[in-house]
């Protein structure tokens, strides 16, 4: 199982903080506002995969991130 080069936990797994993009449909029902979404659409902003002990970013790529948990890295 690979490790956290940051605070040295075994992981097999990480979190993935992702940007989007929300797509809402905004109305008035009885006169209060109300959303509905759409859709969402991923952006190239944020893409980091971060150990869930320290939250330290160990890649910021799906290939990456794969890589690392295969013991790649």
């Amino acid at each position: 199982m690979p490790k956290c080069p940051n605070c040295g936990t075994e992981i097999s797994c990480l979190n993935n903080y992702c940007s989007q993009e929300h797509k809402y449909v905004f109305c008035l029902v009885d006169d209060k506002p109300e959303y509905t979404e759409i859709r969402w659409y991923p952006t190239e902003h944020t893409n980091d995969y971060c150990c869930p002990e320290c939250l330290e970013v160990i890649a910021t790529s799906e290939d990456r991130a794969i890589r690392f948990l295969k013991g790649e890295l």
